[in-house]
């Protein structure tokens, strides 16, 4: 299976996200897999990231 790209926290505040690479999601019987080709994190999002709580998944 393909994997993706996603935004991890770092816990830097110089260099609060990192690109890396993860394994592709599989979606439930309920659920669907959609591409994103862009997108921009919220301005709530960028005050999560001064101090990410474990699990954090920004975007």
């Amino acid at each position: 299976m393909l994997g993706m790209r996603r935004l991890i926290p770092t816990g830097d505040t110089a260099r609060p996200v990192a690109f890396a690479e993860t394994p592709q999601p599989v979606p439930g019987p309920d659920e669907a897999l959609i591409k994103v080709e862009a997108f921009a994190p919220n301005r709530g999002e960028t005050f999560l990231l001064e101090q990410p709580r474990p699990g954090l998944l920004p975007g």
